[in-house]
């Protein structure tokens, strides 16, 4: 099948999730030591961190889901223009004045070879951000304004801007120039919850696959690392204001506070962080707690690891609800990335999507046959 335009893949206008994966090119090194030059990248990572949480603090998207691979990146991301479209002509232009500040900030050089932030090198702008005269002024620009505002919740702008700045810090590095990127990113819509729940476990299960952890806990560059750490540190914080004392250093209940919440939020067990500004809303991703999610994880892993092409029958009861084939679960999660190509979902999921966008059909719908078999009938009385 031909490769179709991306805006029939990526609507602005409606709250949808996205699988988006992003590739370096060739002999480039994201993350991990470069086996020709010997040097490491390990500390790329900190960047894509550090960026990825600055954006869920402007955009209108949520973040499902990352993982950081050597010469890949992964995020599973869901649009909110029905929380943009509520948010005032002032505050768009602060969000997108945080986000491209353009030519008005004046560098305060710190040495004699220093050059411009974004290319990686020990510059700082003279202010924290933008002032409240260039906002106002931004604002009154309407037509602008209407814009930016269906870019902010649009995840072709969030990639775009997340890799522009990852490419310039990362060829000032290397004193090189042109592409760092393969290409513009892969995108895939994900049409159903258990279209959704799998993405986000594939994601997950990155390190597992790659052979460089045998345990969620163990994936540092993955979203399920900062999930169980960020739970963990405000179980502890919990049980301390309860009259316990013991509380793990240096975790922090933050660190996953830029991610969507897995599971419907719980006051003791977790955070409204999107009232404290560090990430666009505290909708729940999927309709099942932290504990079932980690435990689908674990156990997918372990039967990836094993090299089973079957699951065992002590999974969650969520892939029954889902309507999610046991048979083939661990199969599927392992080559997702590889068969899922425009669009996933339940079979009628696919092919309505292929009416809507005027094809015949969407390829991988033969594989979302096997795994998505449809809500099993409820059990007799």
């Amino acid at each position: 099948m031909a490769r179709g335009n991306r805006k029939d893949i990526v609507d602005p206008f409606k709250v949808r999730m996205y699988h988006c994966i992003s590739q370096v090119v060739r002999l480039a090194w994201l993350l991990g030591c470069d086996p020709t030059s010997g040097k490491s990248y390990d500390h790329r990572k900190q960047w894509i961190e550090e960026l990825t949480r600055e954006f869920a603090q402007y955009f209108g998207i949520d973040i499902v889901a990352f993982a950081i691979m050597i010469n890949h990146i992964h995020h599973q991301l869901r649009s909110r223009p029905d929380i943009v479209k509520n948010w005032t002509d002032l505050e768009v232009a602060r969000r997108w004045l945080n986000i491209c500040p353009g030519p008005r900030k004046k560098k305060k050089k710190l040495g004699k070879k220093a050059k411009s932030s974004d290319d990686g090198s020990p510059e700082q702008s003279a202010d924290k951000g933008p002032t409240d005269e260039e906002i106002l002024a931004l604002s009154k620009n309407k037509k602008r304004i209407k814009t930016i505002r269906k870019r902010l919740s649009n995840v072709s702008w969030f990639m775009g801007k997340l890799k522009e700045r990852i490419a310039r810090r990362a060829n000032a590095e290397d004193g090189v120039t042109g592409h760092f990127w393969a290409a513009r990113f892969k995108c895939v819509r994900l049409d159903s919850e258990a279209a959704c729940l799998a993405c986000s476990v594939y994601i997950d299960l990155n390190m597992t696959r790659a052979g460089t952890a045998t345990r969620p806990e163990d994936s540092y560059d993955t979203s399920i690392y900062m999930r169980i750490i960020g739970f963990q540190s405000r179980r502890h914080k919990y049980r301390r204001n309860k009259g316990s004392s013991k509380v793990p250093d240096p975790y922090d209940p933050e660190v996953d506070a830029f991610l969507a919440p897995i599971y419907k939020l719980d006051e003791a067990m977790s955070g409204k962080f999107a009232e404290l500004g560090l990430r666009v809303s505290d909708k729940p991703c999927f309709d099942i707690d932290f504990n079932q999610y980690v435990d689908l994880v674990d156990k997918t892993g372990r039967q990836i690891v094993a090299g089973k092409q079957s699951i065992a029958a002590d999974l969650p009861p969520v892939l029954d609800r889902l309507g999610i084939s046991r048979d083939c679960w661990a199969d599927k999660i392992q080559d997702f990335g590889n068969w899922t190509r425009r669009v996933v979902g339940t079979p009628a999921d696919m092919e309505n999507a292929a009416a809507e966008d005027g094809v015949q059909w969407y390829q991988g719908i033969s594989h979302c046959r096997e795994l998505f078999i449809g809500t099993p009938p409820p059990d007799p009385d």
